[in-house]
């Protein structure tokens, strides 16, 4: 595969029709942090724009400072200009195999690693752990348990979490939810700008409660306001199914009341 430096470099405007619109940039907005680093010390490294006769143009990886740098110039604080990598020739395979190497290099974020891994998964190009491995030049191993403990959080609280914005531990108890309470937990966090791993826990207590009271109602068992214990394990029962057949009726009732006045 090329290199990275042997491809063109060139200067566009940050509106150029080739660029991504930024509605359609899936990530949360840069830091203000961000954008006033890039208001002062202008962009340090280029973006990858990557080009072929099937998928036209397409960014490969620098949207959160092409993000930062049309906050920064629809302000007034930024000429708009953009330092653009051109892979001209470069699949979307190979647009985030760059992505991947890219953000290893400049952060060593593991996150960043798996969302890159994660595109690789779901190109036509890349059907196994061994493949991905092999373009990486790391281990089998290393993908396997990316995917493993990653797979099942959406991208938008990966990428939190690479913002700062959702801590690791609630991205990944935000994909241990279902799917209305992921879209609960975004609309949280665009709402209120972080998500706290105490509103994962609330909400993984209603599905829980739900559970529970589908189960029942299943089952032909409901919910009693007087708060007494509704359900008894096989061993305690056949304790008094022991007694009966002893003959120790009485034990065996007081063993049955007591179950029964058991509270929850």
């Amino acid at each position: 595969m090329t290199k990275l430096n042997e491809f063109v470099t060139d200067i566009w405007e940050c509106i150029d029709p080739r660029l991504p619109v930024t509605e359609d940039i899936m990530r949360e907005p840069p830091e203000s942090s961000f954008v006033t680093d890039i208001i002062e010390h202008g962009q340090l490294q280029p973006i990858l724009m990557c080009h072929n006769d099937t998928d036209g143009w397409f960014l490969a990886f620098g949207r959160r400072r092409l993000l930062a740098i049309r906050q920064a110039f629809e302000n007034g604080l930024h000429d708009g200009k953009v330092y653009v990598r051109i892979g001209e020739g470069l699949t979307r395979n190979d647009g985030h195999v760059f992505a991947l190497i890219e953000n290893a290099q400049r952060s060593g974020n593991p996150i960043s690693d798996y969302l890159a891994i994660r595109g690789l998964l779901f190109s036509k190009e890349v059907t196994t752990y061994k493949q991905i491995a092999d373009l990486l030049h790391v281990s089998v191993s290393y993908v396997k348990q990316a995917d493993e403990k990653y797979a099942h959080v959406p991208t938008w609280a990966l990428e939190g979490v690479i913002a700062g914005t959702v801590a690791q531990g609630v991205a990944i108890g935000i994909g241990k939810l279902s799917l209305p309470k992921q879209k609960e937990a975004k609309a949280m966090l665009k709402k209120e700008g972080k998500i706290t791993g105490r509103a994962i826990q609330d909400m993984r207590r209603v599905i829980l409660q739900d559970t529970v009271s589908q189960v029942t109602s299943l089952t032909g068992f409901e919910t009693k306001s007087d708060g007494l214990r509704q359900f008894f394990n096989r061993g305690e029962l056949e304790s008094v199914q022991s007694l009966l057949a002893e003959g120790k009726t009485a034990a065996a009732k007081k063993a049955l009341k007591e179950l029964l006045d058991q509270k929850e």
